[in-house]
């Protein structure tokens, strides 16, 4: 049986404003791969990726 979700401060992600120009570019930075796995769902393999970096602004 599914419960109802309770709302916890803690599960919020705090997220930099994202900055974009007048011709509506950002700045990205490199993104360092950590791990790299195929997960299998199923009869379905989706590549999983956990990195470091992304996008700023």
């Amino acid at each position: 049986m599914l419960r109802k979700y309770v709302p916890d401060p803690s599960h919020v992600v705090d997220c930099e404003p994202l900055e974009i120009d007048e011709n509506l570019s950002y700045a990205e930075q490199p993104v360092e791969v950590l791990a790299r796995e195929v997960k299998t769902l199923r009869n379905k393999e989706i590549p999983w990726l956990k990195s470091y970096g992304g996008i700023t602004g």
